[in-house]
């Protein structure tokens, strides 16, 4: 008896263990589906949260592009805008150069037309005078003309042209009586 006892007791154990197995896999198996529902449900978290996390940096991306870009076109449209100025700047210099030389040339010969205007008047008195001095040395050598003829030679007589009014009196013959 005693041994069915212990039998009896060990066959008790046994199904127990055995309920209790059972009962610990159904409790395992019934957690394992929560805990991989949870875990699905935390994964598709995951995913999604990382799907919108590498929108955000395609965006970011894009936006940063975007602005590289225009930052380039800004200093781009910079750069010609500054290169237009000093073009501007040495066409203006440039026009102000041509128009400074121009006058100065226009000084110059103004200059010279002067210098040569005074040049012939000072060669117009030089002949002049050379004239008078002719003059007088052939009235001085022939003889001294009447003071009509005298008279008639300062009437006649043209301050701006003078050599012509010299040879026109003096160096005509006078006409013999």
């Amino acid at each position: 008896m005693r041994q069915r006892s212990e039998e009896l007791q060990t066959s008790r154990e046994e199904r127990r263990r055995k309920v209790a197995e059972q009962l610990l896999y159904e409790h395992w198996k019934k957690n394992n589906a929560e805990l991989r529902e949870v875990l699905a449900c935390r994964q598709r978290q995951i995913q999604e949260k990382m799907e919108l996390n590498r929108r955000a940096q395609e965006e970011s991306i894009k936006y940063r592009e975007q602005l590289i870009k225009e930052l380039e076109e800004a200093k781009e449209l910079s750069r010609r805008e500054k290169e237009r100025e000093e073009e501007l700047k040495t066409a203006r210099r440039q026009e102000l150069e041509a128009q400074l030389t121009e006058r100065r040339l226009q000084e110059q010969e103004e200059q010279q037309r002067q210098r040569e205007d005074e040049e012939e008047e000072r060669s117009g008195r030089q002949r002049s005078e050379e004239l008078v001095r002719q003059e007088a040395e052939r009235m001085a050598e022939h003889g001294y003309r009447d003071r009509i003829l005298s008279r008639r030679w300062m009437s006649t007589m043209s301050f701006t042209q003078p050599q012509e009014h010299f040879q026109e009196l003096f160096f005509t013959e006078p006409a013999i009586k």
